[in-house]
C-alpha cells in the first residue's frame, strides 16, 4: 500500500515521506498469501525473446484498479526507481552482482537515449507536408 501511495504522490509531484521500498524483508514485502496479481517477465537473453505473464489472483474491482495503475506506471517509466531499488537490494555487496547491475544500468540508459533520439527523429519525419510547403511565409 505504501508503494501505491508513493506512486500516486509522484504522479502529482508530491515528495514522498514514506519509507523506501524493501524487497523481501520488512513490512513492505507482499507475501504470497496476500498477492492480488503476479506480473512476471521471462527473458531468453540468447534470443532477446521475452514473455509477460499475468496471473490475476484477485479479480475484484479494487484489484483491477490497482493493476491498471501499475500497468500505467510500468508503461510510462514511473517505476524506474523501483527497479533501481530492486537491483540495489539484489546485488548486496557481491562483486559479480554489482558488475552485472552496472552493465544492466548502462544498457538501460543507452537504450533510453537511443529510443528518445529515435522518437524525436520519428516525430520530425512524421509530418507528411511541411507548413512552409503549403503556406508562403515570404511576402
Amino acid at each position: 500500500m505504501r508503494n501505491y501511495i508513493n506512486s500516486l504522490k509522484s504522479l502529482f509531484g508530491f515528495k514522498s515521506d514514506l519509507p523506501k521500498v524493501e524487497n523481501s524483508d520488512g513490512d513492505t514485502y507482499i507475501e504470497d498469501k496476500d498477492l492480488s496479481c503476479l506480473i512476471t517477465v521471462r527473458l531468453d537473453s540468447s534470443t532477446g525473446d521475452f514473455n509477460v505473464i499475468i496471473d490475476p489472483i484477485d479479480t475484484s474491482a479494487d484489484s483491477a484498479s490497482v493493476t491498471g495503475l501499475i500497468m500505467y506506471l510500468l508503461n510510462s517509466g514511473k517505476l524506474s526507481t523501483f527497479f533501481v531499488d530492486a537491483y540495489d537490494f539484489w546485488q548486496k555487496e557481491d562483486p559479480k552482482r554489482i558488475a552485472f547491475t552496472e552493465r544492466v544500468m548502462e544498457e538501460w540508459l543507452s537504450t533510453a537515449k537511443l529510443y528518445q533520439e529515435g522518437e524525436a527523429t520519428y516525430q520530425q519525419d512524421a509530418v507528411a507536408i511541411k507548413a512552409t510547403e503549403v503556406f508562403s511565409t515570404k511576402n
